[in-house]
């Protein structure tokens, strides 16, 4: 298995080719053999006399693309690129597409492609198998496409050919980029006539830098100093923090630990004098590590009652019901956690609608629908979004486990746990969730009688890298609805805070996208945290849905992690 998993990770981390941060694909173009940069989110949208097409993607990993979009027949399809290979001087690029997934199969469309750059050109050229179920199968033709683009980047001219699922016209491409977040243009194809086109793009390095929390140090009775990593890509120069507070203790070692928020993460235990001669600049972080001793951390001290504020505002939007096309709800969150204890919190949060096409909708079908009665819910203005309890611990050394009661989300109240068993100083952790849950009356505290469901599943997690900031989840259980299924997921964190997640989620109907942007917008006068989200996945469906939980395990273990202490290492005693 690991000689199976190797070589697609190396895939996967691969270095990124010079330029390839082009324009982002529009919902109904043709493929190319090149990706634009990592970490580049986009929001895309063609207008022409027969309607609109809206498309949205992700770049997670260099190597790694997921598109969810509209096709011409059905509402909801994704894309799956794979560079294969980088272009260089050795042979040009490679990449492999699924495309359609999820969608009628008359609009599925395989791509097998070759890339070469010559100057400012870019040759794509390949096989594309149309119309078939299964991956690369299908009526096999040829499809290719040049693009030009100058060295600044802020122009395009595409020029795209040959049979790519229901589309087989040439098509033309004008873009301008007149901003960073922005691109405009227009089409032409001799069947839609002149397409108007324009994408919204994110990209981390576009993104202001803004300093990193600072930890919460906390003095034990024995010595140990511990510092809270909630927040931190680089743990181990927070821990370094604590090392400059620590005092020796009596064996002649200084003692520091992470935890998140109450969690308790990786303790370390370092000779007083290998740090003494690093922090005179006369030693280094490697050789404080090659005395360093690693256990699992005891519960952190209590540091009495505190109570945090957060706001948040989210853009949902996807394909709907059938028939409904896409849809968008926009809300904003007000949430409140009370933490008395270590390990103990209280949640309650309030949500506004603040715009929604939730009345596009179809009327539900089930005499008990899963979320496809979300226009009961959005035409309320304000509403409480949860109310919860949780708790968390490590009753053993590699186990952690979270349990949780009360309104877990808008339409769900109920309970249940989280366990997840992680070794140490291991790259792969197996989780397991459960909870048996009520339907939530609209606008209401109350619970539906007789709505009663469980819901539940076993996870598979890896890190891509060591500091933990890129993980591939695989699961499989049974959704909200009691229809089973699996879901395949990425998330990555860059440094900042931005977090993307893609995932592909099979069912009976097929598999979907789903796309998730978080981008923390800082402190509010030092009051409340605040972030902004994205979310493109199918809305107002009855298959295929899990809870909606603010707050997983997976967020408790991994900031205070061995990954993020081991990966940020040679920052321990500053960038």
């Amino acid at each position: 298995m690991r000689r199976l998993l190797l070589p697609l990770v190396s895939c996967l981390t691969s270095p990124q080719p010079a330029g390839a941060d082009g324009f982002v694909p529009l919902p109904a173009s043709r493929p190319e053999a090149f990706l634009p940069g990592t970490g580049t989110a986009w929001l895309a949208t063609e207008q022409d006399r027969y309607g609109t097409l809206t498309g949205a993607g992700l770049i997670p990993l260099q190597s790694l693309g997921l598109t969810a979009r509209q096709g011409l027949i059905s509402d909801s399809l994704a894309d799956l690129a794979l560079r294969l290979r980088a272009d260089g001087e050795d042979g040009p690029a490679v990449l492999l597409g699924l495309n359609g997934l999820g969608g009628d199969e008359r609009e599925r469309a395989d791509t097998m492609l070759l890339g070469w750059r010559i100057g400012p050109v870019q040759l794509s050229a390949g096989t594309s198998w149309s119309g078939a179920a299964a991956p690369l199968h299908g009526r096999p033709a040829p499809i290719g496409q040049a693009r030009w683009t100058p060295a600044d980047g802020s122009l395009t001219l595409a020029v795209q050919a040959g049979r790519y699922g229901l589309e087989t016209r040439p098509r033309i491409d004008a873009g301008w980029r007149p901003l960073p977040w922005l691109e405009i243009g227009s089409a032409w194809q001799s069947d839609r006539g002149l397409v108007a086109t324009m994408a919204l793009r994110l990209h981390p390095e576009a993104l202001p830098v803004r300093p990193p929390p600072r930890p919460v140090l906390t003095r034990g009775n024995d010595g140990t100093v511990w510092a809270e990593l909630s927040r931190s890509e680089s743990a181990a120069t927070d821990l370094g923090l604590a090392l400059r507070q620590a005092q020796p203790q009596a064996d002649g070692t200084i003692v520091v630990a992470g935890h998140t928020l109450g969690l308790p993460g990786v303790g370390l235990r370092l000779l007083d004098a290998d740090v003494a001669r690093a922090l005179k600049h006369e030693g280094s972080p490697a050789e404080i590590g090659r005395h360093a001793r690693l256990s699992q951390a005891p519960l952190p001290p209590s540091t009495g009652r505190r109570l945090d504020f957060d706001l948040s505002s989210r853009l949902a939007l996807g394909p709907g019901s059938d028939g409904s096309g896409w849809i968008y709800r926009w809300t904003a969150d007000a949430g409140a956690h009370l933490r008395p204890l270590p390990g103990l919190q209280l949640s309650a949060a309030l949500r506004g609608t603040l715009d929604d096409t939730a009345w596009l909708l179809q009327p539900p079908q089930r005499e008990q629908p899963v979320r496809s009665d979300l226009d009961a819910y959005a035409t309320h203005p304000v509403s409480l979004s949860r109310a919860l309890v949780q708790g968390w611990g490590r009753p053993l050394a590699d186990m952690a486990v979270l349990v949780e009661a009360g309104h877990l989300e808008e339409m769900y109240g109920g309970a249940g746990g989280e366990l997840e068993w992680r070794p140490l100083t291991a790259r792969w952790a197996v989780g397991l969730d459960a909870h048996h849950v009520w339907k939530r009356r609209p606008g209401s505290w109350r619970l539906v009688r007789g709505s009663d469901r469980t819901t539940g599943a076993l996870a598979l997690r890896w890190d891509l890298d060591r500091r933990s900031l890129s993980r591939i989840e695989l699961s499989g259980g049974r959704f909200l609805g009691g229809d089973w299924g699996g879901e395949l997921r990425l998330d990555r964190h860059f440094t900042g805070g931005l977090r993307l997640a893609a995932g592909l989620t099979a069912t009976a109907e097929g598999p979907a996208a789903r796309l998730t942007v978080t981008l923390p917008l800082g402190s509010l006068a030092g009051l409340a945290d605040s972030w902004a989200e994205l979310r493109v996945e199918p809305l107002a469906r009855d298959r295929g849905q899990r809870l909606d939980r603010p707050l997983s395990l997976p967020d408790l273990t991994t900031p205070a992690g061995y990954g993020r202490i081991a990966g940020s290492w040679n920052r321990l005693l500053g960038p």
